[in-house]
């Protein structure tokens, strides 16, 4: 008789330090030389505004390639300053870029704040997304799922006050002009 040899006790596990300043000036180099970063942009980065990005950037090379490529879109002389980088930091960062890393990560607070009894979470996460330009019937549409699928066995009555939610503002249309579908 073979005896069966227990698994693995322990789950590998990934850390990532943080990265040095040199090696942030790197990234930062090789973003704007490399062919598939900016050099087809031809911006340079001015030395305060490197250390702007770099400071921001806390060791974490995405968020210094994320300066870099918006203050490259909004430059408009091929250099980028530090009032420019420092603009971009004081963007609220209120975004939904309907499809990508964002959306997925809002949809997902909003079906688990409901999924979770969070009334004021689930009304934050639907607001954030709207600001952000997500077309309100996604959104309804969605409550219309999660009343259907998760919220029915506790609730009977959630698919039919989903609906008439959905109803209401396709009749009605939303209270602010700018969020109408």
């Amino acid at each position: 008789m073979q005896k069966e040899r227990p698994g693995p006790s322990f789950r590998p596990s990934f850390l990532l330090k943080s990265l040095q300043q040199e090696d942030l000036k790197k990234v930062i180099h090789q973003a704007l030389t490399d062919e598939r970063g900016l050099s087809e942009n031809t911006v340079s980065l001015e030395p305060e505004a490197e250390e702007v990005s770099i400071r921001y950037a806390d060791g974490d090379a995405r968020r210094v390639l994320n300066i870099l490529e918006v203050a490259a879109d909004l430059c408009h002389d091929g250099v980028i300053r530090s009032d420019s980088i420092m603009d971009i930091l004081s963007d609220t960062g209120r975004r939904f870029d309907k499809g990508g890393e964002a959306f997925y990560d809002q949809i997902s607070a909003f079906h688990k704040s409901v999924r979770g009894s969070s009334p004021d979470g689930a009304l934050y996460w639907a607001a954030r997304m709207v600001d952000g330009g997500a077309d309100p019937l996604y959104i309804i549409r969605r409550l219309v799922a999660i009343a259907s699928e998760d919220i029915g066995n506790a609730d009977p009555r959630a698919l039919d006050i989903a609906i008439n939610a959905w109803q209401a503002f396709e009749r009605l249309g939303a209270p602010e002009p700018k969020f109408s579908s």
